[in-house]
């Protein structure tokens, strides 16, 4: 089974699917979607080079925690190269000059809430299609894309990007929390199975279980 997040019952969705494709996770749970950012980030540089591309203007990346999970996972933290974006400018700059570079054979491009500074309006539209067209462009270089994306701001859940947004990505999945020990993954969009799809997931594994356990403090890690 390919590995994306390390959770076999959200990677048993990826099987088969080629490496140059667009991923998307998307959920209303920002800290469900933040940690699954940081596996999917410690299992990417297992494979080679991982550009990860933030858009906050702060938090959103624990860089003890990661170590530890990249570790865990035998991966190579020298292959993890982090951007902050501020403002959907930044965002352009970032893809941009990966479009222009040479990359590594399987890097993978991860962006956390890459629509976060769009504008309101028919203006944010003119922002995502930019942005989904560099994402669509980085796609057909070879490089495989994984979005955490958020709920759209119009009153819809669904992930915000817009239409031409859903056509780029290959695979749209949407996390929903039930309780605190189980949840639900609902196929949006899948190129082989059925719309709608709906798996209950023990979302408990995926807020950290037993890695938390033995979790050691900023002082120890300096140490």
């Amino acid at each position: 089974m390919v590995k994306i997040t390390g959770f076999w019952f959200i990677d048993r969705f990826f099987d088969g699917i080629p490496w140059n494709s667009v991923y998307e996770f998307y959920s209303s749970d920002n800290r469900l979607l933040e940690l699954l950012f940081h596996y999917v980030i410690s299992i990417s540089s297992v494979y080679g080079r991982v550009y990860v591309v933030l858009v906050r203007e702060f938090g959103g990346l624990d860089p003890y925690f990661l170590l530890r999970l990249t570790r865990m996972h035998r991966g190579d933290p020298d292959n993890v190269f982090v951007s902050r974006c501020f403002r959907v400018g930044d965002v352009e700059t970032v893809l941009e000059d990966l479009l222009e570079n040479n990359f590594s054979k399987k890097s993978s491009v991860l962006i956390y809430t890459p629509y976060s500074f769009v504008r309101n309006g028919l203006a944010g539209y003119h922002d995502m299609g930019r942005i989904t067209g560099l994402i669509h462009r980085l796609k057909n270089l070879g490089y495989r894309i994984i979005l955490f994306n958020e709920v759209s701001r119009d009153g819809y859940y669904r992930p915000m990007g817009g239409s031409f947004h859903h056509h780029t990505a290959d695979i749209i999945l949407r996390l929903d929390v039930k309780d605190g020990k189980w949840g639900y993954l609902i196929v949006v969009k899948h190129p082989r199975l059925s719309e709608g799809l709906r798996i209950s997931i023990p979302i408990n594994k995926i807020r950290g279980g037993n890695i938390w356990v033995e979790q050691r403090s900023l002082i120890e890690w300096l140490s």
